[in-house]
């Protein structure tokens, strides 16, 4: 369920409890003693289903904010901190290390896709996450790397193609960032 969902379904569960509550009262109408004592429990079944609701919803809320920020720290350690040591080292790199960085930055690129697809990001922040992906899908900078084999370098498009056809098989999520790469706005 949908973090926007609990609102409305704790609302609708205290609705239907008040109109079993309602119903009852209809069919069966109590005298002044007994409405009290039937009302209280009803009163009660509500009181704890809406507490219940609302701290399920603020624990969800506040579980969204945590994988934000995880999102967050694992972005800035693979596209910042990584993505500077590999281009900036003076040691050479292999082709497979290079690789090895476009791995896990897609891997993070399709966890943050799975958990916006069920609600769990909201679209504001997804999409300013996608226009940063096509800004860096425009630029096209690359990481040197040279080994036994060769040298040469893989771009952020070469990484992605490399992503895409070696181990991304969610074809959702590259029909969604090949749109993104065309037009971020039309991706949502």
């Amino acid at each position: 369920m949908k973090i926007r969902d609990l609102h409305r379904f704790s609302f609708i569960t205290v609705g239907l409890l008040l109109t079993g509550y309602t119903v009852a009262v209809v069919l069966h109408p109590p005298d002044e003693a007994q409405l009290t004592g039937t009302l209280v429990p009803y009163v009660t079944a509500g009181i704890l289903m809406s507490t219940f609701f609302v701290n399920w919803r603020t624990t969800l809320e506040m579980k969204v904010i945590d994988l934000l920020i995880h999102f967050g720290k694992l972005y800035e350690q693979i596209a910042f901190v990584e993505w500077s040591e590999l281009v900036h080292t003076t040691t050479p790199l292999a082709r497979q290390r290079v690789e090895q960085h476009f791995r896990r930055f897609w891997n993070l690129q399709l966890e943050q896709f799975l958990f916006y697809k069920r609600g769990l990001i909201d679209r504001e922040t997804y999409q300013y996450w996608m226009n940063c992906r096509f800004e860096e899908y425009t630029a096209n900078d690359s990481i040197p790397w040279k080994d036994k084999k060769g040298s040469g370098s893989m771009s952020f498009r070469e990484g992605w193609e490399y992503a895409r056809s070696h181990y991304i098989r969610d074809n959702t999520f590259v029909g969604f960032m090949n749109q993104v790469f065309i037009d971020p706005s039309k991706a949502f």
